[in-house]
């Protein structure tokens, strides 16, 4: 004899609920793993995080522990904390092609490292004063690095060769940036610099056109970065500029970046002193 299961009301109801839930696990599935903040990032001054679950905090200490895309007009972080430090652990910052990647506005002794910028207008914007900038990927959008009114800042250790400007400075003054790949600096013509008001020595430029007779891996002949008259005797030069690009490794190690700059500085400090012991 055959029997025949007739279902309850009770079991039907459980039956469509569990076909609810696998429905919605089916559709939910390929968003895993995909983290998008639909507006901008904000770290707060008393030290909270809004806009992201991927931003891990510890102290001063801001880690990424995933990429973030941001998908709606505004900036992708912006900052209201001083002293911290943003680490983004070799994941990418994606924009939309509009405003800025992370904006320091105002803010002193807030460091950003390790984090690849891409799809922004504006990579990083600096208003602030004592801010470090180490070992970032930022290529592709208008404006690499911008920094306005912005002084006594570290520029270290950071890809810069395909925006349209790398490095944009806007009045601002005893900023130390060695060690970078950049493709083109423009400064702004409505303020005066004087000579060694920026300092620049070790970086790779696109537009440099010497020649490394003695195969050290600068160039024998310094690069001028900007001048300040027509017959260019005054200006801003790099006095070591690299032959070859600084390449950020894909994932940054906090102990090889911090030792191939110091190589790169020990090795322009020694050529230094071999010009000056030639000279006398």
């Amino acid at each position: 004899m055959i029997e025949f299961f007739v279902p309850t009301m009770r079991a039907k109801r459980a039956t469509r609920i569990l076909l609810l839930v696998l429905c919605f696990a089916v559709v939910s599935i390929p968003q895993i793993g995909v983290v998008k903040a639909q507006g901008a990032i904000c770290i707060r001054s008393d030290g909270s995080v809004e806009g992201t679950d991927k931003i891990q905090v510890d102290g001063n200490y801001y880690s990424f522990i995933g990429d973030i895309e941001i998908t709606t007009f505004g900036y992708g972080i912006f900052v209201e904390r001083d002293n911290i430090v943003i680490d983004g652990s070799g994941c990418t910052l994606e924009g939309n092609e509009e405003n800025t990647g992370i904006d320091l506005n105002e803010r002193s002794g807030v460091t950003i490292k390790n984090i690849n910028f891409s799809n922004w207008w504006c990579g990083i914007a600096n208003f602030g004063n004592n801010c470090t900038i180490e070992g970032n990927w930022i290529n592709g959008g208008n404006i690499g690095i911008q920094l306005k009114f912005a002084d006594n800042c570290t520029i270290i250790g950071n890809e810069l060769l395909d925006n349209f400007v790398d490095v944009y400075l806007i009045d601002s003054y005893d900023n130390n940036i060695t060690g970078n790949s950049i493709g083109r600096l423009v400064w702004s013509m409505w303020f005066q610099l004087s000579p060694g008001e920026n300092y620049f020595d070790g970086n790779y430029w696109k537009k440099y056109e010497g020649v490394d007779d003695n195969g050290d891996g600068f160039g024998d002949t310094l690069f001028v970065v900007y001048w300040l008259s027509e017959d260019k005797d005054v200006g801003c030069y790099d006095n070591n500029p690299l032959m070859e690009p600084i390449v950020v490794p894909e994932f940054p190690s906090w102990i090889v970046l911090p030792l191939f700059l110091a190589a790169t500085v020990v090795v322009a400090a020694y050529k230094k002193r071999l010009t000056k012991t030639s000279n006398h």
